[in-house]
């Protein structure tokens, strides 16, 4: 049984990769933070470390460096996962010698695969892949280089070398798909084989990405499977013509023999298997967030740690960027702000006149827009207007949660993020007036909400 150590300072999230990783029947230890890590990983080491980016003290990069450069634990595999985005985030994580890079909120089947791969415990070559001929240029940290890729996959790429570098070494590479997909790449990899040249062929380097942004993976599997600009059938593999620096160039790919139908009831009893596991994967991480999202805000005590257990759920369970929690005085049509996180103060003195806030606050119902409205960056946009209700009842509620921009990997709001929203304001409301009736006996009102804050 693989022992896997999540680091993490939020304990909600460790809880969560905790579910859906313990059962898979991977045994799961936990840190809270660098320091205690470090002096878990070296009385013991595990099989794998899955390493939170920001942590108060020692964070994730510095985590990982001491561990790559520690020739007793140079060869522990460490992911590193994180809701930042960031090139440069990425770029240090590379540097620091992370063998994979996975963002919050996590994709269980990403999760999954990811440790499955790290751990040796499914090929690398999992995925298929073309021939292709296209130029990369990259970078090993030390210069910049341009090569000929020879094969791709949403994996990772063989690039053809004379020279080639030694497994192990951390790459940035950058290329282009052809059209239709025109989709510019830029991917992090590890160099995870190393050939010289032969008779048979020449020499290179197999590179596994690291990372590489969601819609270039898209791209790269649209063009993989096959339905190029030709206008080929769906799973046939043609002519695919790739941009080179003097101009186009073409491959010509064999084009597949129409399965027989015995084979056919196989590829589509496979195909059902896959969807089913892939929808009972998002069940597993839809009904393991709720899971946490209770234990988070069931130990808080005090207003100011149910606040923070809030936050922790927006961040890390929503994929909430910008945010703003505040309580609603009915009577005086005014939003006190109990915590938020990036939100300027010119866009909270205009709440109230949004539309969503405003429905949200006379309704008591969620208010998500349709279509979303969600651009990266902007605040002045609502993503989603949680209300806070009243244990009690009233028709009022005693605040409202405002999301105004999600992480770029997270792009829109789903029916299951909707879900887990209505559900936090529901339980949010249920902690505050229990923190807040610690001290103080009968009725609550918004006074003693407010009081409570200060």
């Amino acid at each position: 049984m693989a022992r896997i150590l999540v680091v993490d300072d939020v304990k909600l999230f460790r809880h969560l990769e905790a579910a859906v990783l313990g059962w898979r029947g991977y045994q799961i230890e936990e840190a809270v933070s660098g320091e205690e890590a470090l002096e878990k990983i070296r009385a013991n080491p595990p099989d794998l470390v899955l390493l939170d980016l920001n942590m108060p003290g020692i964070n994730g990069h510095e985590v990982c460096r001491q561990l790559k450069a520690d020739a007793n634990l140079s060869d522990l595999p460490v992911i590193i996962v994180t809701s930042s985005c960031r090139d440069e985030d990425i770029r240090e994580a590379v540097q620091s010698g992370c063998d994979d890079y996975l963002t919050k909120p996590i994709d269980e089947a990403a999760l999954v695969r990811k440790v499955e791969v790290v751990l040796g415990r499914t090929s690398k070559r999992s995925f298929p892949r073309i021939p292709a001929s296209m130029q990369v240029s990259f970078e090993d940290f030390r210069g910049i280089f341009f090569e000929y890729a020879r094969d791709l996959s949403r994996s990772g790429v063989f690039v053809e070398m004379l020279n080639p570098l030694p497994v192990g070494t951390r790459l940035r590479l950058n290329f282009s798909l052809p059209p239709p997909f025109n989709q510019a790449v830029l991917a992090y990899g590890r160099v995870v084989r190393s050939l010289e040249e032969t008779e048979e062929g020449p020499g290179g380097i197999g590179v596994s990405f690291i990372h590489v942004e969601d819609e270039s993976l898209r791209s790269i599997d649209a063009m993989v499977a096959g339905g190029d600009a030709e206008g080929l059938t769906e799973g046939m593999v043609g002519r695919l013509s790739f941009q080179l620096e003097g101009g186009i160039a073409t491959d010509t790919l064999p084009v597949s023999e129409p399965p027989l139908e015995t084979d056919q009831v196989l590829l589509d009893e496979q195909d059902h298997l896959s969807q089913r596991l892939e929808e009972l994967q998002k069940d597993h991480l839809r009904l393991s967030a709720l899971v946490a999202l209770h234990e988070g805000l069931s130990v808080a005590g005090d207003v100011q740690t149910v606040l923070v257990a809030a936050r922790d759920i927006l961040a890390n369970l929503v994929g909430a960027k910008v945010f703003g929690l505040f309580m609603y005085d009915a009577d005086q049509e005014h939003l006190t702000p109990m915590r938020g996180n990036r939100l300027p103060a010119s866009t909270v003195v205009r709440l109230l006149e949004a539309r969503d806030v405003r429905a949200a606050l006379d309704t008591g119902k969620l208010q998500v827009p349709t279509p979303p409205r969600c651009l990266e960056g902007s605040t002045e946009t609502v993503v989603a207007a949680v209300p806070i209700p009243w244990p009690d009842g009233r028709k009022k509620p005693m605040g409202i949660v405002c999301v105004m921009a999600l992480f770029s990997q997270k792009r829109l709001l789903n029916l299951d993020d909707s879900n887990l929203l209505e559900t936090m304001g529901v339980h949010l409301g249920r902690r505050l007036v229990t923190a807040v009736a610690q001290t103080k006996a009968g009725p609550l009102d918004f006074a003693d909400l407010k009081s409570a804050l200060t």
